[in-house]
C-alpha cells in the first residue's frame, strides 16, 4: 500500500506544480511587461486672442438709443508660429452658477441681446502671427426698455487641439469678449430668491438656492448663508456673488465642510447688492435628509465574497483544481498497474499431475 501512496504523492505534486506554473503564466508574463512611462508634459499652444479696439477696457461697452446702432471694431489675433483655424460667432451670455460671465457654444439659438449683434459666423484661416480685424454693428430695436443687455463674440480653434507630449488632452479653447449695452432710462434694480435645494458632491453636502435678477440693471450681491440644526447654526458660509446680468437667472450654491447626517435642518441667506443697496433673503427654509432605505428596490445588502478576491486568481484555481484531479487519475492507475504487475510475478505455477 506504501508503495502506491508514494508515487500517487509525488504526483499529485507533480500535477499541482505545474498546474501553478500554467495558470498563472499569463500573470507572471503581464506583471513582467509592466513598465513604469515618465509623464511629459509640455506647454500648450498660447490661445487665440480676440481684443476690442478703441475701448477703454478689455470688452466692448457702449450706449445705444432704441432704435440706433453702433459699429465696433476687433482684432482676431493667432499668436502661434503655425495656421490656425478658428471659428468666430456671436456668444449666447448667461450667468453662470455664483454669478459671473459664461458664453454658450456655437450651437446655441441666439437671443436676447445677441440678436442685435450683426457679426456672422465664420470660419477663419490665421496665419502664424497674423492679426485680423474685423467690424461688427449692434442695432438696438426701437420698442427696447431701458435697462442693461449683454451679448458677446467668441473666438476658438476650429478644430481641437490634440497637445503634444505622451499626455494630452484634445481640446478646444474659446475667447469670449462681453459688449455691454446701456439702453438710456430709468435703472431698477431688483433681485429674488427662490427654491432652495439640497444636493451633494464629492461626499459633501452642497445647498443650492434660485437667484433672479428682476430688474433692468447688473447686480453682484453680497451677503451670508447659514445652515442650522435644532436651531443652533452648524455652518456659516459668506457669499460674494459675481456679475448677475438683469433679467437673468442662476443659483447660489455652497459646499458645506461635510456631509450633513440624516435629519432635519433649515437655511436662511440674505444678500445685499452694495452698489444699488437692493436686498433679498430667505429666512429658516427647511432642509431634510433622508435616512437611506436599505430595503429599497435595487439596494444590495451584501456584496458577494467574490468581490473581495481579486478576479486574476480564478484562472489559477480552476488550474489547480484540475490539474489535481488529472493527476490524481493519473498516478492512481500508474499504482494499480504495479500492484497487478507484482501480483503476477508471485504466482507459482503448479505442475498438472
Amino acid at each position: 500500500m506504501r508503495t502506491f501512496i508514494r508515487p500517487l504523492y509525488r504526483g499529485l505534486i507533480t500535477a499541482v506544480a505545474v498546474a501553478t506554473l500554467v495558470a498563472a503564466g499569463p500573470v507572471l508574463g503581464a506583471c513582467a511587461a509592466v513598465s513604469v512611462v515618465p509623464m511629459i508634459l509640455q506647454a500648450d499652444a498660447p490661445p487665440l486672442g480676440l481684443v476690442a479696439l478703441e475701448q477703454h477696457g478689455s470688452f466692448f461697452e457702449a450706449t445705444i438709443a432704441a432704435g440706433s446702432a453702433q459699429t465696433f471694431d476687433v482684432d482676431r489675433i493667432n499668436p502661434n508660429d503655425s495656421v490656425v483655424d478658428a471659428r468666430t460667432y456671436v456668444g449666447v451670455v448667461s450667468t453662470i452658477v455664483n454669478g459671473g460671465f459664461g458664453a454658450a457654444d456655437s450651437t446655441a439659438v441666439a437671443s436676447g441681446a445677441s440678436t442685435w449683434v450683426d457679426y456672422p459666423a465664420e470660419t477663419l484661416t490665421l496665419q502664424p502671427q497674423q492679426h485680423n480685424a474685423g467690424t461688427f454693428t449692434v442695432a438696438v430695436p426701437a420698442n427696447t426698455a431701458p435697462g442693461q443687455y449683454v451679448s458677446s463674440i467668441v473666438l476658438e480653434n476650429a478644430v481641437a487641439d490634440a497637445g503634444t507630449g505622451q499626455l494630452a488632452l484634445a481640446r478646444i479653447t474659446r475667447q469670449a469678449v462681453a459688449i455691454s449695452i446701456r439702453v438710456p432710462g430709468a435703472l431698477q434694480p431688483a433681485f429674488s430668491l427662490g427654491r432652495a435645494s439640497l444636493g451633494e458632491t464629492a461626499g459633501l453636502s452642497v445647498v443650492s438656492v434660485n437667484t433672479s435678477n428682476d430688474g433692468n440693471q447688473h447686480l453682484a450681491p453680497e451677503g451670508t448663508m447659514t445652515v442650522s440644526s435644532h436651531g443652533e447654526v452648524i455652518s456659516t458660509h459668506p457669499i460674494t456673488m459675481g456679475s448677475l446680468y438683469a433679467g437673468m437667472s442662476t443659483q447660489v450654491a455652497v459646499t458645506l465642510g461635510s456631509q450633513l447626517a440624516p435629519g432635519d435642518y433649515t437655511m436662511s441667506l440674505t444678500l445685499t447688492d452694495p452698489l444699488t443697496g437692493v436686498a433679498a433673503s430667505v429666512l429658516d427654509v427647511p432642509l431634510s435628509v433622508a435616512v437611506p432605505d436599505l430595503f429599497e428596490q435595487g439596494t444590495q445588502l451584501f456584496a458577494p465574497i467574490t468581490g473581495l478576491v481579486p478576479p486574476v486568481f480564478t484562472p489559477l484555481l480552476i488550474g489547480l483544481i484540475v490539474a489535481g484531479v488529472l493527476g490524481l487519475l493519473a498516478v492512481g492507475t500508474l499504482g494499480v498497474r504495479r500492484l497487478v504487475l507484482r501480483h503476477r510475478a508471485r504466482v507459482v505455477v503448479q505442475p498438472v499431475s
